[in-house]
């Protein structure tokens, strides 16, 4: 629970957030809004990155990324848990669905309480992590949730759910630097352009 909460944190700060969450108009009521609930938790831009041949060079670029800014905030293991910080993105990758996918409308709506959600996407405190992000359980029945992946956001709650809490924590540790490289001493921004 208090790692969905903190996940869910990354709304409004430095923090990473495992899926995205939005207000957006409500694609078949554009009369009301809905909270919108999508795939998330990579640090490149899509799965293709983690999947395809062809981005090797970038994907093994961006696990020396990850470990520099994993030695750069005095990790133990910086170089260890570099590997698997990429190795749970690239399992996130395989449940992410395509480009082609995310275009379909009806395919991207599925309205969803936080008890059904709950139910189909286990492994995860939904309730933790929406109060992290400032959304109560009312408030989010109330204007309604609609789950854009529903296969990606069940298959990334079992892989958080069964994740060793170390891997999570150096994830989550890498994502809160690299999200705050910017403002931080000049090592870190020097690391951040670098990669990008």
């Amino acid at each position: 629970a208090e790692l969905a909460h903190l996940i869910g944190t990354g709304q409004t700060s430095f923090q990473f957030s495992a899926f995205s969450l939005s207000i957006q108009p409500d694609a078949k009521d554009p009369t009301r809004f809905a909270l919108t609930l999508d795939q998330g938790g990579l640090g490149m831009p899509d799965r293709d990155y983690y999947l395809k041949p062809e981005f090797a060079a970038k994907k093994q670029a961006y696990e020396a990324y990850v470990a520099r800014m994993l030695h750069l905030v005095g990790w133990r293991d910086a170089d260890v848990r570099a590997k698997d910080v990429v190795a749970l993105e690239t399992g996130i990758a395989e449940a992410h669905w395509p480009r082609v996918e995310l275009r379909d409308p009806d395919k991207t709506y599925n309205p969803a309480s936080v008890a059904s959600l709950t139910e189909k996407a286990p492994g995860f405190d939904w309730t933790a992590w929406l109060d992290g992000a400032g959304v109560t359980v009312q408030q989010a029945d109330a204007v309604k949730i609609i789950v854009g992946e529903p296969s990606a956001i069940t298959a990334q709650a079992k892989l958080l759910g069964s994740e060793p809490l170390p891997v999570l924590q150096a994830w989550l540790a890498f994502h809160l630097a690299n999200n705050a490289a910017s403002t931080l001493s000049s090592p870190f921004v020097n690391a951040s352009y670098d990669f990008n």
